[in-house]
């Protein structure tokens, strides 16, 4: 199960002693839709869903920079698989799916979440 090292005790009051092993509770991967679209294409989507799901994290958000329907590099049939995978992840299996116009807008997204787990004491 993926989890972060502490810092140490230097990085702030009160941090975790070195190498202590800290469960993070949120989940965020990041994906162009294009990558979306590979992924299902090869089948490591379903298993990288599957290893996120299966991971007993209280948060998992896939983040989608562009929209499947818009990238004229993809074929239709494959835009339409990677949407319909992505509602499903939304419905079945308690993902938030975030669309995102570009990587600017994705950090503006995560920046509040890393604060969030950062004041926590999760590095």
């Amino acid at each position: 199960m993926p989890v972060s090292k502490a810092p140490g005790p230097a990085a702030y009051e009160g941090a975790p002693q070195v190498g202590t092993e800290i469960l993070i509770e949120q989940w965020m991967e990041r994906k162009t839709a294009k990558d979306v679209v590979a992924s299902l294409r090869d089948g490591r989507l379903h298993e990288q869903t599957f290893f996120m799901a299966v991971s007993v994290r209280l948060s998992l958000s896939r983040i989608v920079e562009g929209h499947p329907e818009g990238a004229s590099q993809i074929e239709a049939d494959m835009q339409e698989a990677a949407m319909k995978v992505l509602a499903a992840l939304s419905v079945a299996c308690s993902f938030f799916v975030k669309y995102t116009d570009d990587l600017n807008e994705t950090a503006d997204y995560s920046r509040p979440c890393c604060a969030t787990a950062t004041a926590a004491g999760v590095p």
